[in-house]
């Protein structure tokens, strides 16, 4: 198993459209800016939203009001597209998970979609 040190991040401001392109990441950084999302206010249509890259396969966060955090997970090469809550170490935990390259340790807590 390769295991990749830094990975190509994107972000969504709140209430916009469109998707910013970042930077690549080590899994430090990506941990800080997980937490450091802002919660949107309920009326928000669209909420602030980080997520991680890593050829096809993709993982993304929202922070919610219950301190919890959405998390949504696609790999096209496994055929899974899954989408849940997390509390904020479970998240974390996927977020490292998808960096390692390995199946993330709660994606059984998270829904199909």
């Amino acid at each position: 198993m390769i295991v990749l040190k830094r990975l190509k991040s994107y972000r969504q401001r709140e209430g916009q459209e469109k998707i910013l392109e970042g930077w690549f990441m080590n899994l430090e950084t990506a941990i800080k800016a997980v937490k450091s999302l802002k919660l949107s206010p309920p009326d928000v249509e669209i909420p602030e939203m980080i997520g991680f890259q890593r050829g096809d396969s993709f993982i993304e966060f929202t922070k919610l009001s219950n301190g919890e955090y959405q998390v949504r997970y696609e790999n096209p090469y496994e055929n899974k597209c899954l989408i849940g809550s997390l509390s904020e170490q479970k998240a974390i935990d996927c977020l490292c998970d998808f960096f390692e390259g390995k199946e993330l340790r709660w994606g059984d807590e998270l829904g199909e979609y």
